[in-house]
């Protein structure tokens, strides 16, 4: 097989990296997140490291090869690291995982949805995965083993099409890009998401011991589409969040909030200053900080999130000028007026009816359903939901929920596109 290379080649000046460095990175070829178009090596996860790396002013060399052989590379100390993979116990003496580069969506899918609805689901079912994947190495992890493995996901749809497997464990986004085949044509059910990220050899991070966290802080910018909603999934999430934003329209506590209002708060600026310093360094909290964190209505967000944390990891209240007014968490901002979900909550509120409540998903778009943020302290998949509160025909208020996207998912119904599926002929001939 003709070895794919990527090599780029950067003078390190502006940061202070302890010397300048380029790092010989190994991958495989696993679509969407590492492709071969036209000899080029591209996808969602060549574009974020790219990206960090330049970014950075690191230069870098990418060699595609077997799996197997990436990681042997690594343990030799042969390379500094390998990507995109999933978190995995047994390369831990030998390098540590960055955060995030990609996620992988998995998803059950079936032909039809009484399969995926059986009971001890999926035990006694004949399951198709790829080769060599996440998947594969995961079902084994559980204890199950895959009754077909086959190399191509057309192979794995075929099985399936056939009747040779019940059921294919596989990524959403790998899905929706094969180009046989609409993924809405087949039942499926959420399983998990799983972080793709780099591992970077110890060799490397003992040499540049700033390094990983330096990557780390880079990837925000860089994530592209790599961590974000698709548009079924924030249906998905905007049907059941939508049922608890309702709810609190007719909580006493926030309709008296909202029928008696408040001042504007002209000391914003140095409030919000005040607030991000006595939160970043953990210090006491002055006295208007803890009135507004031990207000009846912050108390009662606070219980109400803790009897929902399985689904919720926050939820606040914010002016339509931008501040705080009651929140279930200490935030790390007391002005959120610079914020998208205040922005966009408003300015979509301001194009439709009084009193609708559409809700605003952080980074949709047209064709994404909005972006998906990693918690690093508590190991989560968050997406921020937004509403508009509304008082006589006017908005004066936005609510916030900060969602766990995998618990909200698992608890969505089987998607059903029909007792029969129009994937066998379209795949066997």
């Amino acid at each position: 097989m003709r070895t794919l290379r990527l090599m780029v080649y950067l003078v390190c000046f502006s940061l202070p990296i302890q010397a300048a460095i380029t790092l010989k990175l190994d991958t495989n070829l696993a679509p969407p997140y590492q492709i071969n178009r036209d000899g080029e090596l591209s996808g969602l996860a060549v574009d974020a490291l790219q990206c960090v790396l330049q970014r950075l002013q690191v230069g870098y060399d990418i060699e595609v090869v077997p799996w197997r052989r990436a990681q042997r590379n690594l343990r030799a100390g042969l390379t500094d690291g390998l990507f995109s993979v999933m978190p995995l116990p047994e390369m831990e003496p030998y390098a540590r995982l960055s955060s995030p580069l990609v996620l992988e969506k998995w998803y059950w899918f079936a032909l039809q949805v009484r399969t995926l609805q059986q009971a001890e689901f999926p035990r006694h079912l004949r399951i198709g995965v790829l080769r060599g994947s996440n998947q594969e190495s995961w079902l084994e992890a559980q204890g199950w083993t895959a009754a077909q493995t086959v190399n191509h996901l057309d192979s794995l749809l075929r099985l399936l099409a056939i009747g040779r497997v019940d059921v294919i464990l596989a990524d959403q986004q790998a899905m929706e890009r094969q180009q046989r085949l609409n993924a809405s044509q087949l039942a499926r059910q959420f399983e998990r998401y799983v972080p793709l990220g780099v591992y970077f050899s110890s060799r490397l991070l003992s040499q540049q011991p700033q390094f990983l966290s330096r990557f780390n802080r880079q990837l925000s910018a860089c994530h592209g589409d790599g961590l974000m909603l698709s548009l079924a999934e924030a249906d998905q999430l905007r049907q059941q969040v939508d049922q608890d934003a309702h709810y609190w329209l007719h909580e006493p506590q926030l309709v008296a909030l909202l029928a008696q209002g408040w001042p504007v708060d002209r000391q914003w600026q140095e409030r919000d200053r005040i607030w991000q310093h006595t939160v970043a360094r953990d210090h006491p909290y002055p006295q208007w900080m803890l009135q507004l964190l031990t207000s009846p209505l912050s108390q009662n967000l606070a219980l109400w999130q803790q009897r929902h944390r399985d689904r919720y990891s926050e939820v606040f209240i914010s002016s339509q000028q931008g501040v705080l007014l009651a929140s279930s968490v200490v935030t790390t901002d007391y002005w959120q007026g610079d914020e998208e979900k205040v922005q966009a909550t408003l300015r979509q509120a301001s194009q439709g009816r009084a009193g609708e409540m559409p809700a605003w998903i952080d980074g949709q778009t047209q064709r994404l359903g909005g972006r998906i943020d990693f918690d690093d302290s508590s190991n989560a998949f968050i997406a921020h939901l937004s509403y508009p509160l509304w008082y006589q025909n006017r908005v004066v208020a936005v609510i916030t929920f900060g969602v766990k996207v995998e618990s909200l998912l698992h608890s969505a119904q089987v998607n059903a596109p029909g007792e029969q599926n129009r994937i066998t002929g379209s795949i066997v001939n």
